[in-house]
């Protein structure tokens, strides 16, 4: 008889943020390579947020190109930064789906290239922040990851 142990297999997929909590080295290392091509505004974390519905090569030309007004639009609203997080229903979360369809196509293949580049450099960077010291699980997950591996 085969063990039930041996017929199984476990994969675990993290996207950012779902085991670990890596938001703020994400953000640090957006700030840092941004600022390394002279890009001195500092993106706020809720600009970040809104930013990470876009592959890492756009998001990067988001936050030059774009995040700012999202945000400027959010603030004459009512003043809340937080208000492009609300619902679909919301009419600033609609603003930036409306952003959202043209935003690949509205960037020169000049700049294109940049966001590659600057993918790759934040990639890069951001591997190397990445540790158990610097990115903690989230309350439980390591109990949980640790009962998994008996399976």
């Amino acid at each position: 008889m085969t063990s039930f142990h041996s017929n199984n297999c476990l994969i675990l997929f993290d996207l950012d943020g779902t085991i670990v909590d890596s938001t703020h080295l994400a953000l640090s290392a957006t700030n840092t390579i941004l600022s390394k091509y002279s890009y001195t505004r500092t993106i706020s974390l809720n600009e970040y947020k809104i930013g990470c519905r876009y592959p890492t090569h756009l998001r990067l030309l988001w936050h030059i190109y774009h995040g700012h007004q999202c945000l400027n639009h959010a603030e004459r609203d009512n003043g809340e930064q937080n208000k492009l997080q609300l619902s679909e229903e919301d009419e600033t979360t609609q603003t930036t789906d409306h952003i959202e369809e043209y935003i690949e196509y509205s960037y020169s293949t000049e700049q294109h290239m940049l966001g590659k580049k600057l993918e790759m450099e934040f990639d890069q960077y951001y591997i190397q922040l990445v540790s158990t010291s610097t990115t903690p699980c989230y309350p439980y997950i390591s109990e949980l990851l640790l009962s998994l591996a008996k399976y």
